[in-house]
């Protein structure tokens, strides 16, 4: 009796069934592609780990933890959403259950046939919805192995397996049964008499006037908000959903342009002019013949070849200048601080250039060649800031000074002389990072033999400048030729590297699309649960309206005014929030506003929003086609909304 009572009721009620399935699938398809997303990211990352290390398995992580908790929330959210439409659902129907009850239907029986209506009327999606998963998880793949190909030095394919899938249905049943389970056990436990008379809208209470509405779009304005706000409970899980995917798009975009921003600065515009390749060589014979090779190479401008050792020396006061004694040296920077003897034990870095290199740094900058170079300059951090950093000499500029060098992973190599003939303010042309609090020495590799026992170096770095980046691609096969199979390289481009780098953007940016995209999903279809659900109680809403005058073009303009609010409110909202975590990104970064302005994000977040109004506008649209389409004289008369 309950099965055929439940198939006549769906045949009966086509549109809210087709609704109720079209939730469902769409609840199963989304678990079933977080699914299967996951179990190919798990076996790329069980993959890298094995190319690096042989005997590694595919143990559980903190990757999977942190993924099983997106899970829960997403498993979460889709449980709230199609809770709200099954409620929607079942509560137009209370007249029917609580005769039913009357009639002598125990809660048990009433609970009973609600699930097994929902198993009839949602099983045929899920699966449907399951295997159409597997099928946008494959798609989403191929799209992410296109995206990352630039970025990747291994191959990736597209795996699935059973169990996902099992899984993935298994998920989707159990999600749909306790969405629908949570409105049945409270309407099972109704009196039998509450539930006939069931049916009466809940009152709003302290209703507050919505001036601004009504001033920026009338009296229509003011009804939307008003009605939005009685619906608030409803309309919370897609509410939520959509500023939480907003919120993480917009600010995602806006802190990748900024760090988009900084990295050209601070990298590749900052080093444009200094390097086009870098090649890093283990200790190896014959370094000054492979210096000679790659100058005589067709499209080398310059190779500079050094090594970078780190010293260590203690400075007595008299050896500082003064402006630099005036302040408190022992908070000053971390690689300066004081000793028991009253000096100041300075940790310090050592450039040795080639000595070709070297002579012509000294020509430059109008330094002796003679000894070494030193960078006399130090951050000021306690009278400035990073972004408008002032600086103060090290030393007394009293030439020459001897110092005293330590190695100290070394502590048998202590006090290896080094005179300094001549002070500079920057280190020459080669990729090499400025360390603002302390010392730096700059030397030739001639200089560089008298400490060579205490200060042995591990690698040879090849700072090449090219005639043109045209070069790139023979410069570096020319190289690789010159190198033995038995060295141990690395061969760095500048051009790859910014090529790589705006590839790894683009594949961050999709990535955290779909995911905002997936969360919007979430409320997308929530709003079409909470709008087509309940066209029965918004039916006799409109049908007052129409009572006291309104227009249909009115009742038009009232469901623009909502699309608009839900729309737009989470992505104000976002915009709101990223004002001050911009303005504070960009403090940080030493970036001005308006050149953060002309590389904001505006496109991507535009279409993002007119995703989100397209989709809400569609909602709307087809919840309003029902509710115009009413007989007013039937719905007025109708007072518990059946």
């Amino acid at each position: 009796m309950w099965t055929e009572y439940s198939i006549r009721y769906i045949k009966q009620n086509k549109f809210s069934s087709i609704f109720l399935a079209a939730i469902s699938f769409l609840s199963s398809a989304l678990l079933s592609l977080v699914c299967g997303v996951f179990y190919n990211i798990w076996i790329d990352r069980v993959y890298r780990k094995s190319l690096m290390d042989e005997n590694s398995t595919g143990k559980i992580e903190p990757i999977v933890a942190a993924y099983v908790f997106i899970l829960i929330v997403i498993c979460l959210s889709l449980t709230v959403m199609i809770h709200n439409a099954f409620e929607v659902s079942m509560n137009s129907r209370l007249h029917q259950l609580g005769i039913l009850q009357s009639a002598g239907a125990t809660p048990n029986q009433i609970r009973a046939f609600l699930l097994q209506e929902v198993l009839i009327l949602c099983i045929a999606p899920i699966v449907t919805g399951v295997l159409s998963g597997i099928g946008l998880c494959y798609g989403f793949m191929q799209l992410i192995i296109f995206v990352t190909a630039s970025v990747r030095k291994y191959e990736v394919v597209f795996h699935y397996h059973a169990v996902i899938m099992a899984a993935s249905l298994l998920l989707s049943i159990v999600t749909v049964l306790i969405s629908a389970w949570l409105p049945a056990r409270r309407i099972s436990r109704l009196a039998p008499l509450d539930a006939i008379h069931y049916g009466g809208e809940p009152l709003v209470e302290r209703m507050k006037p919505y001036r601004i509405f009504s001033f920026l779009f009338g009296i229509y304005g003011e009804l939307a908000r008003k009605s939005i706000y009685s619906r608030k409970r409803v309309l919370k899980t897609s509410t939520l959903s959509l500023t939480l995917s907003a919120l993480a798009f917009i600010s995602f975009l806006n802190l990748e342009a900024i760090s988009g921003i900084s990295t050209q600065h601070t990298y590749f515009e900052r080093y444009r002019d200094k390097w086009d390749l870098m090649l890093t060589v283990q200790n190896m014979d014959k370094e000054d013949d492979l210096l000679r090779k790659i100058r005589s190479l067709n499209g080398v401008e310059s190779c500079i070849l050094y090594k970078k050792i780190q010293a260590a020396a203690s400075l007595p006061p008299d050896m500082l200048n003064e402006d630099l004694l005036k302040l408190d040296i022992d908070i000053f920077s971390d690689k300066i601080r004081a000793d028991g003897d009253g000096n100041y034990f300075f940790s310090m870095p050592i450039y040795v250039l080639d000595d070709e290199s070297y002579k012509d740094y000294c020509t430059n900058k109008g330094l002796s060649p003679q000894g070494a170079a030193a960078v006399n300059i130090i951050w000021d951090s306690i009278h400035s800031d990073r972004i408008n950093r002032e600086y103060i000499p090290i030393l007394k500029e009293n030439m020459p000074l001897t110092l005293y060098l330590q190695n100290e992973t070394m502590p048998d190599k202590r006090n290896t002389p080094i005179t300094i003939s001549a002070f500079t303010a920057s280190l020459p042309e080669i990729k090499e990072e400025f360390v603002h609090g302390s010392l730096s020495l700059v030397i030739s590799q001639d200089s560089y033999k008298n400490l060579a026992d205490c200060f042995p170096y591990e690698e040879n770095f090849y700072n090449i400048k090219l005639a043109s980046t045209s070069y790139d691609a023979d410069v570096q096969n020319n190289i690789k030729a010159l190198l033995t199979e038995s060295s141990s390289y690395i061969l760095e481009s500048r051009l790859t590297e910014e090529v790589s780098d705006t590839s790894m953007r683009n594949a961050l940016k999709f990535l955290m699309g779909s995911f905002a995209g997936l969360l919007s999903c979430i409320g997308i279809a929530n709003v079409f649960s909470s709008t087509l659900g309940q066209i029965y109680q918004r039916r006799k809403e409109f049908a007052r309206y129409l009572s006291v005058g309104l227009s249909p073009k009115g009742m038009r303009k009232i469901l623009t005014v909502e699309t608009l609010l839900v729309g737009l409110r989470p992505i104000v909202f976002s915009l709101l929030i990223n004002i001050p975590l911009v303005a504070a990104a960009l403090n940080t970064a030493s970036i001005p506003a308006k050149e953060f302005i002309v590389a904001a994000p505006v496109i991507p977040v535009l279409i993002f929003t007119m995703f989100i109004l397209s989709s809400v506008g569609l909602a709307y649209f087809l919840g309003g086609i029902k509710i115009c389409n009413a007989d007013i004289a039937d719905i007025l008369k109708d007072e518990t909304m059946i």
